[in-house]
């Protein structure tokens, strides 16, 4: 049974998620940490390099050399599901813990996530069908961003940094090995550079020469062209180790498409509750949320025996911006003026559906207040908000998002 020369669906792919409990040390999945995903990218790193320019006699002279690799970026966008009823944490909750920070649960009422520094890591385990698997490790959410629009499906768009992507892919035992018998920490030829092919941790299911899968193994060692392993069944030519995770186990929630949406917008420092009442609500036509968190990465040159950033993070400055789009009425032409004389307000944003709630709440904005067009031939406002520290004595009440 050889490597097969078909090309790989594009669509099949598969997301697991974990927690970590070392920074930057991968923990393998099981089948409910999978996550449906609209979107993924960005489980690559760059190469950085330097290079000699020594004078010589030749006419070529440059001695290029790797000195690290850059963090990467992965990005995934899911579309957000409640939890099956209030209280109960949406599926969507490790992404969400990880980059606010705090998630508070009050059982059959509500969960509240809001801003609180913190050192905990993800695991991501991203393959494409059984071809090749990618690991990132020592993750950190710093950026997410979502949008509410009639008749579009709800997404939460994560940025990440993680300091370090590995790679495994399908590999075949070479013609000619003889039969490698069962037993621990046995060497298994991988027919081509192990490294390229397997990292310590990796697992694959083996296939034997019928196609049919014999066990999984993990990688305890890897070096020039074989691999080492635990196995319990004898390995010959021909072969095939295929990347492996568990099966899928996902939600029967179904995202959703939000058809209404309601803006409050108040005097700065209104308590949330009296916030969301009739005579501060704006009907909004779109709104969209950007929140970062502004990671920095103050280990990435440090000499620390390694060509990896390490696993380490710092928050910055967090930035929360909210705009939305209005049709201009005779009772919101005052907000061009107010804009002007008092600029620091409050904002509630409340996205119902199926019995439950999404609630945005940030007690103090920048508020400014610009022409924002035509739509259908009504004239329109746009207002732009920014998170301000206010009277807030801790980060968690700065922000707060609720499901309820």
């Amino acid at each position: 049974m050889a490597l097969s020369d078909k090309t790989t669906r594009s669509r099949n792919r598969t997301l697991f998620i974990t927690e970590e409990t070392t920074n930057g040390t991968p923990v393998y999945p099981s089948g409910t940490d999978a996550f449906l995903a609209a979107e993924i990218d960005g489980f690559t790193q760059d190469t950085e390099t330097a290079e000699a320019q020594e004078y010589t006699d030749a006419l070529f002279t440059q001695a290029e050399q790797v000195v690290g690799y850059a963090y990467a970026n992965p990005t995934m966008t899911i579309h957000p599901r409640f939890g099956a009823s209030a209280g109960n944490t949406p599926v969507e909750a490790i992404l969400l813990k990880n980059f606010f920070g705090n998630q508070t649960v009050v059982g059959s009422t509500s969960v509240t996530y809001d801003f609180l520094d913190h050192d905990n890591t993800l695991s991501a385990y991203y393959q494409y069908a059984d071809v090749m698997q990618c690991v990132a490790s020592g993750i950190v959410i710093s950026e997410m961003n979502f949008s509410v629009s009639k008749q579009e499906l709800m997404a939460y768009e994560f940025t990440a940094i993680s300091n370090k992507v590995e790679h495994s892919s399908q590999c075949e035992v070479p013609s000619g090995t003889s039969t490698i018998t069962a037993g621990s920490g046995v060497t298994i030829p991988v027919g081509t550079a192990a490294a390229y092919v397997a990292q310590v941790g990796s697992r694959f299911d083996v296939f034997n020469t019928a196609g049919t899968k014999t066990e999984t193994i993990t990688v305890l060692t890897v070096s020039t062209i074989n691999i080492t392993a635990d196995t319990t069944v004898d390995i010959d030519a021909g072969f095939i180790l295929k990347p492996s995770l568990p099966t899928g186990s996902y939600s029967a929630v179904q995202p959703f498409a939000p058809t209404s949406a309601t803006v409050y917008v108040g005097p700065s420092g209104t308590a949330m509750a009296s916030l969301i009442h009739a005579d501060y609500a704006l009907k909004a036509r779109e709104l969209s949320v950007s929140m970062n968190k502004n990671m920095q990465t103050p280990t990435a040159d440090e000499l620390n025996g390694s060509l990896f950033g390490g696993p380490d993070y710092e928050i910055d400055v967090p930035t929360v911006e909210i705009s939305t789009t209005i049709n201009l009425r005779p009772g919101t032409g005052r907000l061009y003026e107010q804009a002007r004389t008092d600029q620091l307000r409050s904002i509630a944003v409340t996205i119902p559906y199926s019995g439950q709630e999404l609630v945005v709440y940030v007690p103090s904005v920048f508020m400014e207040v610009s022409d924002g067009g035509e739509n259908a031939g009504a004239a329109q406002q746009t207002l732009d908000f920014r998170i301000q520290k206010g009277s807030a004595i801790s980060s968690a009440d700065v922000f707060k998002l609720i499901y309820r």
